[in-house]
């Protein structure tokens, strides 16, 4: 592989990013092409070497484009911290690709749910049925008490938090909360259709 040749083929995916996964299997294990690759679409990880996809510098570039990224790392950077957290501030899909670990680490968790609560449905067990996991969650996402634990969906304040932002949050309740008549009155006051969740 020459230089001149080997610009070439960097400067084709700079301008075209997918074609990388049409190159020869040599042009996705050479780590300049990767690079340039995963830096326009972050995505294109998923056609590099397997070595490069346990490369940090590679995976870094990539989750830094497109941090849904992550799933196509290695499982070892997947269960890195530094990187899930550029991955999760990116889009908060991410967590769905870190390791069991770092999906129960408060704070990247906390990372993705800023991005949006619906990174509630990544976390682990334990921080779903996590009240102040949980309140974070809402608070961008009423939708999220779907991912909250039997418990957290029977506490009032978890709930009422949670159709104070979205009305539909209502089917998520407990059948004792879908009865309460200031839940009920929060929720179908600004959306009439929430009647039939009504328990």
């Amino acid at each position: 592989m020459d230089f001149q040749h080997r610009q070439e083929v960097i400067n084709l995916v700079l301008e075209t990013p997918a074609q990388f996964q049409f190159l020869d299997s040599t042009w996705r294990g050479e780590r300049l092409v990767a690079l340039a690759a995963v830096s326009m679409y972050g995505k294109a990880l998923e056609y590099a070497s397997l070595d490069l996809q346990d490369d940090r510098d590679v995976v870094l570039a990539a989750v830094k484009q497109d941090g849904e990224a992550l799933r196509f790392a290695s499982n070892n950077l997947q269960d890195d911290r530094d990187l899930v957290f550029v991955a999760v501030k990116q889009s908060c899909i991410a967590l769905n690709a870190a390791s069991l670990r770092l999906r129960a680490y408060v704070p990247v968790v906390e990372a993705a749910l800023k991005q949006n609560g619906y990174a509630l449905h990544f976390a682990s067990t334990e921080l779903q049925d996590n009240y102040d996991i949980v309140m974070m969650a809402l608070k961008t996402d009423g939708n999220a008490l779907e991912y909250a634990s039997k418990r957290l969906k029977n506490n009032r304040q978890i709930v009422q938090a949670a159709v104070k932002k979205s009305a539909y949050a209502l089917q998520y309740a407990s059948e004792r909360l879908r009865a309460d008549k200031v839940i009920v009155l929060s929720s179908v006051s600004r959306d009439i259709s929430m009647m039939k969740y009504v328990a």
